[in-house]
């Protein structure tokens, strides 16, 4: 994953988890929940390989991303099944970023 301002996310360095992959957020849509815990049970229930395999590939499908990057801070949102990364602006920077209204006297 890349950021707008140049940021790429790395997930793993050295066999482990890099500290901004750890402090991501999985985003699971509601309407799927269960079928992601079905798939996410039968996977730890495979009794080969392949079905762990593509019970987790069918799973982790059903899986977004929301992230911070340490570079800017912009919130990058991945839905689940899509490359497409969305950034998103914190509302308190929206806010200092607003025009402020002027009173009427």
């Amino acid at each position: 994953m890349i950021c707008r301002c140049g940021h790429v996310f790395q997930t793993m360095r050295n066999g482990q988890s890099t500290r901004e992959f750890r402090d991501a957020f999985c985003l699971i849509p509601n309407r799927e929940y269960r079928k992601f815990l079905k798939w996410e049970i039968k996977a730890m229930e495979a009794d080969t390989e392949e079905k762990r395999l593509r019970a987790l590939g069918k799973s982790s499908a059903m899986v977004g991303n929301l992230t911070e990057c340490p570079s800017c801070g912009r919130i990058l949102l991945q839905l689940p099944d899509s490359d497409e990364i969305e950034c998103l602006v914190r509302e308190r920077a929206a806010r200092q970023t607003r025009p402020r209204r002027h009173s009427r006297t």
